[in-house]
């Protein structure tokens, strides 16, 4: 599949996956590029709506801050969520956060999460958190690389 197809396609299966669903689904995103996340994730909130949450600096690096930023009513659609490697505190404390917070998502959280992440991120947070990781329907990798759902550890 090229590029362009890849960019066609994952979208209207995300849509698939999510449509109707009014529980935590977990998607990972994946591409390298901040430019191509971003491009990307625009078109993706075009056609779901949805809203985007930024991890940056001046964010509070705790679990309840972040749980409460995601679990709001307000907005339908999905949460992408962008930057996951400028957590204050750096990602691997990010990543044991969401393993520890896990079953606060699953009760708390009534949408699909896309959380957008490099190759490397991905694999780092499959190994620090690995009872969060079990929890993806699926993984979306823009970067021209093997799509999957639920591939094995």
């Amino acid at each position: 599949m090229t590029r362009r197809q890849t960019e066609e396609h994952h979208p209207r299966r995300l849509g698939r996956l999510l449509d109707g669903r009014t529980t935590f689904t977990l998607v990972f995103l994946v591409a390298d590029e901040n430019a191509e996340r971003e491009r990307i994730g625009a078109r993706i909130a075009s056609l779901m709506g949805g809203e985007t949450v930024r991890i940056g600096a001046d964010d509070e690096a705790s679990t309840p801050s972040l749980l409460g930023r995601l679990a709001g009513e307000a907005v339908a659609g999905p949460v992408q969520l962008v930057e996951p490697g400028a957590w204050p505190e750096g990602f691997r404390t990010f990543c044991r956060r969401l393993n520890y917070g896990r079953p606060k998502f699953g009760e708390q959280v009534r949408r699909g999460l896309l959380m957008w992440m490099s190759t490397a991120e991905l694999k780092e947070l499959s190994q620090q958190a690995g009872d969060f990781w079990c929890w993806r329907s699926a993984i979306l990798d823009f970067t021209g690389g093997e799509t999957d759902e639920k591939p094995p550890l």
